[in-house]
């Protein structure tokens, strides 16, 4: 087994953090409307309103 060394763990998590963040953006915008059990119906992400304002966030 290999070790990661304690100098490089601060690169490793915000590598790790940085997938999970694309992942999560990338599951968000994928589908269309859903419609679900008994109808009921969820829009569609804006992606333009939402990317605004995760640069606003930054």
């Amino acid at each position: 087994m290999t070790l990661v060394p304690w100098s490089h763990l601060g690169r490793f998590f915000a590598a790790c953090a940085q997938a999970v963040d694309e992942a999560v953006l990338n599951a968000l915008f994928v589908d269309g409307d859903m419609i679900g059990r008994d109808g009921n119906r969820v829009p569609r992400m804006p992606v333009d309103r939402v990317l605004r304002l995760l640069r606003d966030d930054r």
